[in-house]
């Protein structure tokens, strides 16, 4: 099944693009698809497969055609246009309501435009829009439309509840503690004191921060978060990603490992094609590398020693190519976590200022340990603009590149109609799946980001983590679940005719893997749908949710973080979803770090590391001048 079609040769739009697109134009149809609008529950117990999901010949609606993500994109942007034009709550109900009706006749094969002519609702722009297209290309748009109403009513009983009383937003879980209307507004207040830049050079903050120890003055940073939230803001909730491309797991205020492993491994973050020179840095006239394309998946603060230095550095490298450096949202860029895990203290103890309320971190006295000060300390000007930006990170992306060369591809036995063929397409974020997107493309575009994550889609796609049936059932049996799941070292595929699938290049371990191009087949006792998380937020998703999602959506795996893995990085269902983890011995968890290369053709290369300083066998080779993360009392990645 598939709702989409990528062209890894065709230059693909940003999200900004995509914002700009007034969704007018017709779109030619590029081939059928057997994809369906399937959707899985999202109660506490696992989701079954029904009969009709099991069976891979089945082809409800096989006469849709397959479309460019971009042209979802420029569709949900006159959606959220139309939406946005409503003037209360209730208009945007009946909006959306109408627009499901409609759109749940436009998808049939056999709608006719007199089924709905008495309509009021075909004066509508969008569904003027979709009904001008071919029946091929109408149904697909249709069910567009059906998946953005699917998450759009959620978000708007959602945003009901939380414009009710102080007790139900608290009930929501809106808060995890009540804080007085004098302590937020300080910090708001004194965010809107600091006077924006007219002169700014993103370039000399890029490379004072990965030079050297120190940070911009306090007015630099405010500027520099202003202005990422303002490009972020032209960014829809999906990026797309073009080969080569660098992905990176969490980084967790590790600004060293970021400089000397993730980016020494990866290359130069550049606008892809130039050979600039960061500044300071020496020109030998050696060769460089062309620039490639970095996708970070979140959790860039809190744990380690540098949020602010690794804030600095990627957000100065979004501002110098914007089209080269993807940064997405993970749960950590959030108020209520990052108040918690180091950030907000970070800020107080690198810009500190006078407080009249005397929240700062002078405030905590007495026997209280420095984690008990935590939890008092009021909110800092550049932590409420560092949120405010986070709120504007989009939640995924998909990556594309070019064919692999076929005898890099497994030999994987013969191939089923369906097999995914052509250029290799990945797609990206943080946590995971939700039980609310419709298992496509289309749900995520349509989830409400600008918002502190607390439940719903958007705390799925930042927290939600993949189980086993093993796992699940028998909680005994965790080790043997994370085994079956697939380790990495069980599940790396020779792609170098005899060689081994693994190079030592100095302190970097390189392993290039073949991508499993035949059609996975979800088994029995690997379908546990969705259940709720034992982390307290959103909901996990199992084999069967992530089988389907790349059937659909025709990707070849999903890559995202969250989890800190002992090698850097692990695969599970089936080896279509790979865990990344760029945060080497976190919190002193003696783990690897690695990130993820799509290089121009396609071809992955996984790239393990060390922690900065510390030998293979485990021993410290230098002492950091920079403390070890210290886990706090509730330990989460």
């Amino acid at each position: 099944m598939g709702f989409f079609s990528f062209k890894s040769n065709e230059k693909l739009k940003s999200g900004a693009d995509g914002r700009n697109a007034t969704g007018s134009g017709s779109i030619k149809p590029s081939g059928p698809t057997d994809g369906d609008g399937g959707f899985s529950g999202s109660s506490g117990r696992p989701v079954a497969l029904t009969a009709e999901e099991h069976h891979e010949g089945v082809d409800p609606l096989g006469y849709m055609s397959h479309l460019p993500v971009t042209d979802i994109i420029e569709l949900y942007t006159s959606f959220r246009n139309s939406l946005q034009e409503c003037p209360d709550l209730v208009q945007k109900r009946y909006f959306v309501s109408t627009v499901k009706t409609l759109s749940s006749q436009m998808k049939l094969r056999d709608f006719s435009e007199k089924s709905i002519s008495t309509h009021d609702g075909t004066k509508l722009p969008i569904v003027k829009r979709v009904l001008r297209e071919v029946p091929s290309v109408r149904s697909r748009l249709a069910l567009a439309l059906q998946n953005f109403c699917h998450v759009t009513d959620w978000e708007l009983e959602n945003e009901e509840i939380e414009c009710g009383t102080g007790l139900l937003a608290t009930l929501r879980g809106e808060s995890s503690r009540l804080r007085s209307g004098h302590e937020v507004d300080e910090g708001e207040s004194a965010a809107r004191l600091i006077p924006r830049m007219d002169s700014f050079d993103p370039t000399h903050i890029y490379n004072l921060v990965s030079t050297t120890d120190k940070l911009p003055s306090m007015q630099e940073m405010a500027e520099l978060i202003r202005r990422t939230n303002e490009l972020l803001l032209q960014e829809v909730n999906v990026v797309l990603v073009s080969a080569p491309c660098v992905v990176v797991g969490d980084i967790h205020g590790q600004k060293k490992d970021l400089i000397d492993n993730v980016l020494a491994a990866g290359g130069p973050i550049a606008p892809c094609g130039t050979d600039a020179v960061p500044e300071g840095k020496p020109d030998d006239g050696a060769a460089k590398p062309a620039g490639r394309n970095y996708l970070f998946l979140g959790d860039i603060v809190d744990r380690g020693p540098e949020s602010l230095g690794c804030l600095a550095l990627l957000f100065a490298a979004k501002l110098m190519a914007p089209k080269s450096v993807h940064l997405l949202r993970g749960n950590h860029e959030s108020s209520e976590t990052n108040r918690n895990y180091g950030f907000l203290r970070e800020c107080w103890e690198r810009y500190p200022i006078n407080s009249p309320g005397g929240g700062g971190p002078t405030a905590c006295t007495g026997g209280n340990t420095a984690m008990d000060c935590v939890w008092e300390l009021q909110s800092h000007p550049l932590w409420v603009l560092a949120n405010e930006t986070f709120r504007s990170l989009p939640l995924c992306a998909v990556v594309t590149g070019e064919a692999a060369s076929p005898s890099a591809l497994p030999n994987c036995g013969k191939h089923r109609e369906g097999d995914r063929q052509g250029g290799l397409t990945l797609c990206a974020m943080h946590g995971g799946l939700s039980p609310f997107i419709a298992e496509s493309l289309d749900g995520i575009l349509a989830v409400n980001r600008f918002r502190d994550i607390v439940d719903g889609p958007l705390a799925d796609l930042t927290w939600a983590d993949p189980v086993s049936a093993l796992a699940l059932f028998s909680p005994g049996n965790v080790a043997a679940a994370a085994t079956t799941a697939g380790n990495v070292g069980s599940e790396l595929s020779d792609t170098n005719n005899g060689a081994p699938p693994q190079q030592q290049e100095g302190r970097f371990q390189h392993h290039r893997m073949a991508v499993q191009r035949s059609e996975p087949v979800p088994t029995t006792s690997a379908t546990v749908g969705h259940v709720l998380s034992s982390r307290g937020r959103g909901h996990n998703f199992g084999e069967d949710v992530t089988l389907r999602f790349l059937r659909k959506n025709k990707m070849d795996f999903i890559v995202r973080a969250h989890q800190c893995v002992m090698e850097g990085y692990e695969w599970q269902h089936q080896r279509r979803l790979l865990t990344l983890f760029s945060a080497p011995n976190y919190c002193g968890c003696g783990n690897k770090g690695a990130i993820l290369i799509v290089h121009e053709r396609g071809d992955p290369e996984l790239v393990q590391f060390e922690a900065a300083g510390i030998q293979i066998c485990g021993a410290i080779a230098a002492v950091s001048p920079k403390p070890s993360p210290v886990p706090p009392k509730e330990f989460c990645s």
